[in-house]
């Protein structure tokens, strides 16, 4: 896999606000197919990375490459629109239609409106595709979310804490959902707090404090790592998001 041309370059990404650097000249390249964990205590720029790949932040430097072109500053919609999707730590699905009307609205944009049911029946929601959000369990409603995001045909797919929260038998469910989606040929960057969880879908992680890369490289070795644990273990206390 690692041989195969990247689908995805981020390239020395820098972001400012106020004068405050909340990430420094963070890379990561990823090639189809591949899951790597993007990890870091709270407030280590996990999600500014995020909303910046994604055009709702503007970097003061750096580039974003999908498939050879720069997307660097891209409108959001431009963005999805070329391969990059997301779900959201706090799934924000239209709580005024059904499960099938959520991800209908994401597939209406998609280069070859996938499949509805095709996509409900890959995240286990197929049978609650009439039913209102309202009857959606917490661990349901993220499923949603992938399914919307999924919807849009995504070349890559940012992960954002999907895990939270769930039991472990519904953690299982979902690791092996990803290894689904990833056999497909997407590729993910899943931004998990959870160890556990990240060693049933990933094998490489990049690590983030302050802003800055701490780690890059097997999830394994990040878990030895000095400088890993001490972030981790030492309660520091990060200035972005």
């Amino acid at each position: 896999m690692t041989d195969a041309p990247a689908l995805l370059k981020i390239e020395n990404l820098t972001t400012v606000f106020g004068g405050l650097k909340a990430l420094s000249e963070v890379s990561l390249e990823i090639v189809p197919g591949q899951a790597i964990g993007l990890v870091g205590p709270n407030g280590s720029g996990k999600t500014t990375l995020v909303n910046t790949v994604c055009g709702l932040y503007r970097p003061a430097s750096g580039r974003v490459i999908l498939e050879g072109i720069d997307i660097t500053g891209h409108r959001p919609h431009s963005i999805a629109r070329a391969g990059i999707n997301r779900t959201f730590q706090i799934p924000k699905p239209f709580k005024d239609l059904s499960v099938y009307e959520n991800v209908k609205v994401s597939s209406i944009h998609s280069r070859n409106h996938a499949p509805i049911e095709e996509v409900l029946a890959r995240v286990n929601l197929r049978e609650f595709a009439n039913h209102p959000i309202s009857e959606l369990t917490a661990a349901q409603q993220k499923r949603l979310d992938l399914a919307r995001a999924v919807a849009l045909e995504p070349k890559v797919i940012f992960v954002d804490e999907l895990a939270a929260g769930l039991t472990p038998g519904e953690l299982h469910e979902v690791a092996e959902m990803l290894k689904e989606f990833q056999a497909l040929g997407i590729a993910l960057i899943v931004v998990e707090h959870l160890m556990g969880f990240l060693e049933q879908v990933v094998a490489s992680v990049l690590v983030l404090s302050a802003g800055r890369t701490i780690f890059a490289g097997p999830l394994r070795n990040a878990l030895a790592d000095e400088e890993v644990k001490r972030v981790f273990l030492g309660g520091e206390s990060d200035a972005g998001n």
